[in-house]
């Protein structure tokens, strides 16, 4: 029997793997408004809880949608343009079977386009999430037991995204679970937009095992320390957000908005969403439709073979996977001969250099003079006659022959004693020096001088 109900309210139950939730909704001038609410803890998210079905009753909705928790995976296919709704499904489904191993014939999967969070995402990738088909008949059996109609299942993932990107979209997300986080960067460059899910969940707080997987979640985190944090905590961890915080990563910038804020508003923004296709933020999908061809065994017969040729896909798939790995040892093989020899010819080189230096070192000091020619007149007329307030900064020997000198003064009509102790030393030494000029170091309240000398008739 068809359950028909108001078109202007609806309840939204949620399931977040640690407690139900029921909204009950009122359209009125466009706008979601949330006229009841009710919480039950129930872990199970297989049936509806009695509050809940209670609450159902009351509420007199006519209409029920629940959002599951669920891991949300990232596809990247082409969709055919004129296919219908179903034959989407179908194609995403087995899609997703071949990328992430869910089970087609098993799940019914919601997906959205990645560019309707308005986060950076690309059209042509699809957020993704799969629900068994077995629990949406029990769920929907459970309503109609209130004479309820049963609409469809959406991610709970995807509606905290899609509240969370109209709120904050500059933001990165962080909604904490039980065992895992659903983590979303928005696009950044270089930074692609992209979601993970995260090793870090509220049982790391009695459990030594999980905050050591919650190590791991820390590392992906750090990676995006320089863009601000949104974390979305359940309610029993609510009270525990210093115990988390060391786990975030270093970024200066974290918030924790309330879980019942965001959720109403992602109720609220879900509420009236289209039943199947990719093009809403937060995707709905209901039970598959009742076979009707009368000639379905054809069908039937037609799946068959398409398993068989998934089947044999996937022993190919295997036998190709099984010759990549052989192919990759040996080329892993060779890489290490390969940075051996390399490793070989490097310290083959640095021995050579060295022995080339000694040798170099050997002929200077066999040399009857060692030292540059002027070295050690100048260094003790600069020892000799550097201004008050000044402090040498370097001697250089040119290419050409001769020298640069560069020091910092504070006092600078003591330069023209230098300058004349260095002309008469040149003169002595068959040199000459040019003065290099004054440059102003504001910051040290002091000026950077320079001098060259060379032999006379040098390159300045």
């Amino acid at each position: 029997m068809r359950l028909l109900g108001h078109a202007k309210s609806i309840a939204i139950a949620v399931n977040d793997g640690l407690t139900w939730r029921a909204y009950a909704l009122r359209q009125a001038r466009g706008e979601w408004d949330c006229v009841g609410r009710t919480e039950e803890a129930a872990r199970g998210g297989r049936q509806l809880p009695k509050g809940i079905i209670e609450f159902l009753a009351q509420s007199r909705a006519r209409r029920l949608r629940v959002l599951q928790s669920g891991d949300v995976h990232t596809l990247s296919t082409v969709l055919p343009e004129d296919a219908s709704e179903e034959e989407l499904h179908t194609a995403l489904a087995y899609e997703a079977q071949g990328e992430i191993g869910l089970e087609a014939a098993g799940h019914r999967l919601v997906a959205a386009r990645a560019d309707l969070y308005k986060m950076g995402g690309e059209r042509k990738s699809l957020l993704a999430a799969g629900f068994e088909i077995e629990r949406l008949e029990r769920l929907a059996a459970d309503a109609e037991g209130e004479a309820v109609a049963f609409e469809g299942a959406g991610s709970l993932e995807l509606a905290v995204l899609a509240a969370h990107a109209r709120r904050a979209p500059n933001r990165r997300l962080l909604l904490i679970r039980k065992h895992t986080s659903f983590y979303a960067v928005p696009a950044n460059d270089p930074q692609p937009f992209m979601t993970a899910m995260l090793p870090l969940g509220i049982d790391m707080l009695a459990d030594s095992t999980a905050r050591e997987r919650a190590e791991r979640a820390r590392e992906r985190l750090s990676a995006h320390d320089a863009m601000p944090l949104s974390v979305i905590l359940p309610v029993e961890a609510g009270r525990s957000r210093e115990q988390f915080m060391p786990y975030l990563g270093a970024s200066t910038d974290i918030e924790f908005p309330e879980l019942s804020e965001i959720e109403e508003a992602a109720v609220r923004q879900c509420a009236g969403g289209r039943v199947g296709g990719v093009d809403e933020a937060c995707p709905w999908i209901g039970l598959p439709p009742p076979p009707s061809d009368p000639h379905r065994h054809g069908t039937v017969i037609l799946f068959a073979i398409l398993a068989a040729t998934l089947v044999w896909v996937g022993w190919r798939k295997q036998n190709l996977e099984s010759d990549l790995r052989a192919a990759k040892t040996n080329r892993t093989a060779w890489e290490s001969l390969e940075n051996a020899r390399k490793r070989a010819e490097s310290a083959t080189k640095s021995l050579r250099d060295r022995q080339n230096a000694l040798l170099a070192k050997k002929t200077l000091l066999e040399q009857r003079r060692c030292l540059p020619l002027g070295l050690l007149p100048l260094l003790g007329t600069l020892a000799e006659h550097m201004p008050a307030y000044s402090y040498l900064q370097s001697v250089k020997q040119r290419d050409g022959g001769g020298f640069e000198i560069a020091g910092i003064t504070r006092w600078q009509d003591g330069l023209p004693q230098l300058d004349a102790a260095l002309r008469d030393m040149g003169e002595r030494e068959g040199l000459r020096r040019e003065f290099g000029g004054l440059q102003a170091m504001e910051e040290q309240y002091a000026q950077r001088f320079q001098f060259v000398v060379m032999p006379k008739g040098g390159q300045p």
